[in-house]
């Protein structure tokens, strides 16, 4: 169900790459399980979302407490609350980030991006789509599968 999450995004949107993230049991931070297009191995790797960060300026520790989805349309616009491994490894110009909740806890996140500032763009009918889309798979952590 999670592979079909993020390929159906992927390929819908023609994100450079989506990765989601699930929590360590141990450590609790959020960290890329999953990664689909290109540099998604080495974008997945770099993602360690740590929610204690959130008090500390980190966006995305900030979201995933929060449980609010944000499309970033220019990165250096927010440039300093990006965690220092996004900024080295990733380093997108344009991403969207939704959390994945269960009860008000962050179990994990979605994220998809594009190289270059202000190239994604989003309108209502697309973003119910891909709100619908976390959802699924948010079931499917409470369904256990």
């Amino acid at each position: 169900m999670l592979n079909l999450v993020l390929d159906t995004m992927h390929r819908a949107l023609e994100f450079r790459s989506v990765v989601l993230c699930l929590r360590e049991p141990r450590s609790g931070h959020l960290v890329g399980r999953l990664g689909l297009g290109t540099g998604a191995d080495d974008i997945s790797a770099a993602f360690r979302v740590l929610p204690e960060g959130a008090s500390q300026g980190d966006l995305f520790a900030a979201l995933c407490v929060k449980g609010a989805d944000m499309l970033i349309k220019d990165a250096t616009a927010v440039a300093s609350h990006l965690p220092a491994w996004f900024r080295q490894r990733v380093n997108a110009g344009s991403f969207l980030v939704m959390p994945l909740q269960i009860k008000g806890a962050a179990i994990g996140l979605i994220y998809a991006d594009k190289l270059a500032a202000g190239s994604i763009t989003l309108h209502e009918p697309e973003l119910v789509l891909l709100r619908a889309l976390r959802d699924e798979a948010v079931a499917a952590f409470k369904r256990g599968v």
